[in-house]
């Protein structure tokens, strides 16, 4: 078992930068990349797009022995003033093409597996050197 106390969804103390750490795979069930894998969102607050800012919620929280408490998160969320609009379609191919995924079909159900060092680094290249092209679209509508 694995206890954590983030304050951020996906920063260094994240589930995702433990998942990252300890070589974990992501399992998607019948879902695109576009519905369903939010590790993208871990990376680039690592590498701290521009297109996302660090946005502070408050609530209520009930602990294990039932004490509540006010808490504050943070989220990595799209700068939407500037229209941003997450696009993760093109990982899929480019996933599959460099083997960090792979794909299987169970009875008409897509199981996609994806290795996540390996997704990282092909998230981080495309932060780094296509301007984040694969991941986000800014100023227009999808």
């Amino acid at each position: 078992m694995v206890a954590l106390n983030n304050k951020g969804a996906f920063g260094n103390n994240s589930p995702f930068n433990f998942m990252h750490k300890h070589n974990a795979k992501m399992i998607i069930v019948d879902l695109p990349l576009q519905n369903s894998f939010t590790f993208v969102h871990y990376v680039e607050e690592t590498l701290g797009v521009d297109y996302r800012y660090n946005k502070t919620f408050t609530g209520n929280y009930t602990d294990d022995n039932g004490t509540e408490t006010i808490r504050h998160y943070n989220v990595f969320v799209r700068n939407l003033e500037n229209n941003v609009q997450t696009l993760v379609e093109p990982l899929e191919h480019i996933f599959s093409e460099q083997h960090a995924m792979t794909t299987t079909n169970y009875d008409n159900i897509t199981i996609k597996t994806i290795l996540l060092p390996k997704a990282y680094d092909i998230i981080a290249d495309d932060i780094t050197n296509n301007e984040a092209k694969s991941l986000h679209q800014r100023g227009e509508s999808r």
